[in-house]
């Protein structure tokens, strides 16, 4: 039996029950949330595996970000594993353990300590806005009353373009790293002489003096890690030759996560996708995201005699 006595196997007459899972994300971390909803993509760490055995497509998923119900979404595969770098490793921990899901199909912002006191599981007791660990990784106590509830409080999710899925990304970034070789020296030397015009200056790492240009990270590499000169946030620029692709978008969020969590000590943390041109999905996904801008460069080419 299920909590409250509901049946997980469902009745002949109607099948098996469709379950309507809760996950929780830490709002001190929003890209987390921004990759999952842009990549179509949920996963959870190794010690939370058991919690996707029962999963199943066509099932329902409801996202809590910061105290707050910010999407509804369908799920759209049984769980799976991909190793692939998606999210910041977490202990070494690269959240393999995924589920598809579908685009939302509605959003907003619902104080959850605001209608704690309606949703079943959450009735009667003290909830701070937070729900951590077991409680907040796929629960599964979400009722179809609660779920009405919660999405009565949005608004209907207009369409999103699809971003491709994490092995895609990678081999995006692959062809763009070889492609920008070309002339990558000479941009990051004139993109370094005009970071003032951004109202930027490059990073340095107090401890050691290395500086933010080409940092590595588990994972990747950030082409110029810099600071807001004005408020000293942290700005993390992605350098993109020729048209940038959609997929420069998760790739940018996962360095952005990267610097909130390890570097950034409560400052806030933007990203910039800094290219010569950018197509029409990832200008209209980037307009979407917090935090998140594209700018523009120009190469000019001289003809010498």
């Amino acid at each position: 039996m299920g909590v409250g006595g509901r049946s997980d196997e469902g009745d002949a007459l109607n099948g098996p029950r469709m379950r309507i899972y809760l996950c929780a994300v830490s709002g001190r971390f929003p890209e987390n949330y921004e990759i999952g909803l842009r990549a179509q993509v949920w996963g959870v760490e190794d010690k939370y595996k058991n919690r996707l055995t029962s999963v199943q497509p066509g099932e329902s998923l409801v996202f809590l970000v910061g105290g707050e119900y910010r999407s509804i979404h369908v799920i759209a595969s049984p769980s799976y594993s991909d190793a692939a770098l998606l999210w910041p490793e977490k202990d070494g921990d690269s959240f393999p353990h995924r589920v598809k899901i579908s685009a939302p199909i509605a959003v907003g912002r619902v104080n959850a300590s605001a209608i704690a006191d309606k949703i079943s599981f959450m009735r009667g007791k003290v909830w701070g806005g937070t729900i951590q660990g077991p409680n907040g990784v796929f629960n599964d106590r979400l009722t179809p009353d609660d779920l009405h509830l919660i999405q009565a409080s949005m608004t209907a999710a207009p369409p999103q373009p699809v971003l491709p899925a994490p092995s895609a990304v990678r081999r995006s970034v692959e062809r763009q790293e070889a492609l920008f070789k070309f002339y990558e020296a000479d941009v990051e030397t004139r993109i370094l002489g005009s970071l003032g015009t951004l109202d930027l200056r490059l990073h340095v790492n107090p401890a050691t003096g290395r500086n933010g240009k080409q940092l590595p990270i588990p994972g990747g590499r950030i082409d110029l890690l810099c600071r807001d000169v004005k408020d000293d946030s942290f700005v993390v620029l992605e350098l993109k030759k020729g048209e940038a692709p959609d997929q420069a978008l998760l790739q940018l969020l996962r360095y952005m996560s990267w610097v909130r969590q390890n570097l950034a000590d409560g400052r806030d943390v933007r990203g910039i996708i800094l290219t010569e041109s950018a197509d029409s999905a990832l200008s209209q996904v980037v307009g979407e995201v917090p935090n998140v801008s594209i700018r523009y460069y120009k190469v000019n080419i001289e003809v010498l005699p």
